[in-house]
């Protein structure tokens, strides 16, 4: 299900082989292997935790699951975990049991990044929707802030209206447009500006 920030949420349905593709993806971007330890601590009913179970599956990840709640506890290390930035902010202290974090679902606020910038190397914030089955981009947590760059494969346009229309070719043969304007920077990174929806 979609989460409803492009609009009413509905169910939709993908292949298999999409889901595959993308966990495929993430392991080779994140440099993932068979017995890498995960966390999920994100709700299933929506993506990002459904493609964390997909991961620990397709990659062979070995997954421990927390309830997903904004203030975390995690008492081993782990290779790789996602998160939003509520749960970043509640469990900071914690960070550092994670070698490498996915930040994403919410913006990450100017104060928040400063603190993830100073201390947190490990941490790449994504962008990236249902319809995309997650992240299609990334970019490291600095301050001050750099372009998002698309995953290798990932093509990004924008149409008359600057908003970000993604080619995803393991999910659809369609382009996808999005509701988020953007500035192009180069052939394969951008600014996110914000939402259509926002402007008056």
């Amino acid at each position: 299900q979609t989460s409803g920030s492009t609009g009413k949420p509905k169910a939709i349905q993908m292949p298999k082989t999409a889901l595959r593709a993308s966990a495929m993806q993430t392991g080779s971007f994140f440099e993932l292997s068979a017995g890498d330890t995960a966390l999920l601590c994100l709700p299933v009913q929506y993506i990002a935790g459904k493609m964390m179970v997909v991961r620990a599956l397709v990659l062979g990840l070995a997954l421990d699951i927390l309830p997903p709640t904004t203030q975390l506890t995690i008492t081993k290390t782990y290779d790789f975990a996602a998160l939003i930035p509520l749960q970043v902010m509640a469990s900071f202290e914690q960070l550092g049991r994670l070698n490498k974090v996915l930040i994403g679902g919410a913006p990450i606020s100017a104060e928040l990044r400063k603190s993830i910038a100073q201390s947190h190397v490990q941490c790449t914030e994504t962008y990236g929707m249902t319809e995309t089955l997650t992240h299609v981009a990334t970019r490291p947590v600095t301050d001050p802030m750099v372009p998002f760059q698309a995953l290798p494969g990932i093509g990004i346009t924008t149409d008359d209206n600057d908003c970000l229309v993604l080619e995803v070719p393991y999910v659809s043969n369609a382009p996808i447009v999005t509701q988020d304007v953007v500035r192009l920077h180069g052939k394969d990174s951008f600014w996110l500006l914000g939402r259509r929806d926002w402007v008056i």
